[in-house]
C-alpha cells in the first residue's frame, strides 16, 4: 500500500549494510515496524523477529509478510467481494458525503467486506482473519482518492484506480517466521519488554507528518469500529502524537530512545534522512553516548512526488550503525 517512510525502495541500501557488518542469528527487533519490509528483510537473517508500532494497521501489513498463508474458503471471498453496506466508511469517507476518498460504491464494498468479515471472526483462525483483513485495506488503498496522505483527497474527478471494481486478492505467502508483534507506543514497550536483542534497527518518524493521521482511514478500516472524528476529511479526534514529530519533543525523545536501546542490544541500525528534524550530526552525537563505534551509511535516490512522475528532487538515506 501507499506508505510514507516505506523502506521496500531501499531494501537492498539497509541489506548491503547488514552484511558489510555480518549481523545475522538470533533475535531481532524492528521499532516502528511500519510496513513490516524490515522485519521481513531481517527474517532472512535472524530466527526470530519482533516487531513495534502503535498503528495496529502495521501489525496487520507486518503478519502477511512473516506468516504462510493459510487455507481460505473461496466462497467465503466471494461474499466479501459481492457484500455491499452503507455503513461508517460510506458515511465518513466516501462522495455521498463530499468526502471523496472512496466512491460511494466502493466504500459501500469496503463496509460490506467489513461486515462479513467481522461477523465470522470467531469462526476462523487469527492466520484467515488477518490475511483476508491485509487484502480488504490493501484493496481499499489502491482505490482511494489521495496523494499519498489520506488528510486530503483530489479536487478535481477521480484516479482511474478509484473507479476499478471492487475486488479483494489474498497475499501468497509461503513463509513462516516465529514472530511476535506489539501493538503500542515504543515506550509502553520499553517499560514491558524483558528481552535482549542481536539487533535492534529503528525507523522511527524524522519529520513532522503524524502517521495516526497520515493513515487514519486504513487505521480504521483495520480496527473496524466507528469513531468520533473531526475536521473536513474526518480524521480521528482520538489520535495518536508522536514526540518524534514535534520540534519541541524530538531531541528529548531521541535520547530517551537510543538510552533504551543500548539496555538491551549491542548492535543498533538506525534509518533517517536529510529531511528529519534533526540534523545528522545531532542523530549521530545521540548514539555516540552510548556506542562506542558509530558509522554513517548513506544512498541518495529521487523523493517520492504524488503530483510528478519526473520529480528530479533527491532525498539521502542514512543508515546510521552504533555498535556498543
Amino acid at each position: 500500500m501507499k506508505y510514507l517512510g516505506n523502506k521496500d525502495r531501499v531494501s537492498l541500501f539497509i541489506e548491503g549494510v547488514l552484511n558489510s557488518k555480518e549481523l545475522k542469528g538470533g533475535l531481532a527487533l524492528d521499532l516502528f515496524a511500519g510496513t513490516g519490509s524490515v522485519s521481513q528483510l531481517l527474517s532472512n537473517k535472524y530466527e526470530i523477529i519482533h516487531s513495534v508500532d502503535k498503528l495496529f494497521l502495521s501489525e496487520v501489513l507486518t503478519f502477511v509478510r512473516l506468516n504462510k498463508t493459510p487455507i481460505i474458503d473461496s466462497n467465503f471471498i466471494n461474499d466479501i467481494n459481492k457484500t455491499t453496506l452503507d455503513g461508517f466508511i460510506t458515511n465518513k469517507y466516501s462522495s455521498k458525503v463530499g468526502v471523496n476518498i472512496f466512491t460511494e460504491e466502493i466504500a459501500n464494498h469496503i463496509d460490506g467486506s467489513l461486515y462479513v468479515l467481522n461477523n465470522n471472526k470467531e469462526n476462523m483462525s487469527r492466520e484467515q482473519y488477518m490475511f483476508i483483513l491485509n487484502a480488504v485495506v490493501n484493496a481499499a488503498d489502491f482505490r482511494s482518492n489521495i496523494m499519498g496522505s489520506y488528510e486530503s483527497f483530489y479536487k478535481r474527478g477521480w484516479r482511474k484506480q478509484c473507479l476499478k471494481p471492487w475486488n479483494i486478492e489474498v497475499i501468497k505467502n509461503k513463509k513462516f517466521v516465529d514472530n511476535k508483534f506489539y501493538n503500542m507506543d515504543v515506550d509502553d514497550f520499553f517499560v514491558n519488554n524483558n528481552n535482549n536483542y542481536s539487533l535492534v534497527y529503528c525507523d522511527s518518524p524524522y519529520n513532522s507528518r503524524q502517521y495516526s493521521s497520515v493513515f487514519h482511514v486504513p487505521e480504521t478500516i483495520c480496527k473496524g469500529i466507528d469513531i468520533q472524528t473531526k475536521g473536513k476529511v474526518n480524521i480521528p479526534i482520538e489520535n495518536f502524537k508522536s514526540k518524534f514529530s514535534k520540534k519541541t519533543e524530538v531531541s528529548e525523545a531521541y535520547d530517551n530512545l537510543v538510552k533504551n536501546v543500548s539496555f538491551i542490544t549491542n548492535n543498533l541500525l538506525l534509518s533517517y534522512s536529510n529531511e528529519g528534524l534533526l540534523s545528522i550530526e545531532d542523530i549521530k552525537s545521540k548514539i555516540s553516548k552510548s556506542f562506542t563505534e558509530v558509522k554513517i551509511y548513506e544512498m541518495e535516490y529521487r523523493k517520492f512526488n504524488t503530483n510528478r512522475k519526473d520529480c528530479e528532487n533527491k532525498v539521502i538515506e542514512y543508515l546510521i550503525y552504533g555498535k556498543k
